[in-house]
C-alpha cells in the first residue's frame, strides 16, 4: 500500500470513529435528565414467545420542572411490546419490586404521581396515576 494511500484511509477511519463515539456520547441518558430520576425498581417478564414487558418505578427529586417524558421515551422498548414508567416522588416510599399482575405494586402503600406507557402500537401517553 502506498504511503499516500495509508494516510486517507487512516483519515477516514479516525473521522468513522470520531463520529460513532461523539454519536454515542450524545444518546440520551435518562438519569441526567432534568428531574433528579432514579430507578428503584424493574420487572420484565421473562415470556418469550409474547410480547416484552418491562415496568419501572422511578423516583424523582424534583417534580415539578422534571422531563417525564424524555425519560420514558429514553427508556428500552420492544416493538409490539408495552414499556410502562411509574414515577414517584423521592420524599415518599416507591415500590422496590413490580409484579405482572395490574396494579404491579401495593397502591395502599405507594402513590405514584404520573405513569408514562408506551404500547404495542408506539402509542405513548403521559398521565397522572389514577386506581
Amino acid at each position: 500500500m502506498k504511503k499516500k494511500q495509508f494516510i486517507w484511509l487512516s483519515l477516514f477511519l479516525i473521522l468513522i470513529i470520531a463520529i460513532l463515539v461523539s454519536d454515542s456520547w450524545g444518546l440520551s441518558q435518562p438519569s441526567k435528565l432534568k428531574g433528579g430520576f432514579t430507578e428503584v425498581a424493574f420487572f420484565r417478564n421473562q415470556n418469550n414467545a409474547g410480547p416484552v414487558v418491562r415496568i419501572y418505578a422511578v423516583t424523582v427529586k424534583h417534580s415539578t420542572d422534571a422531563l417525564y417524558k424524555e425519560y420514558g421515551d429514553a427508556m428500552p422498548y420492544t416493538l409490539h411490546g408495552n414499556t410502562k414508567v411509574f414515577f414517584f416522588d423521592s420524599n415518599k416510599l416507591a415500590p422496590e419490586k413490580l409484579s405482572f399482575d395490574y396494579p404491579h405494586f401495593d397502591t395502599d402503600i405507594y402513590q405514584s404521581i404520573l405513569v408514562y406507557e408506551r404500547n404495542g402500537a408506539d402509542k405513548i401517553t403521559l398521565k397522572k396515576t389514577v386506581f
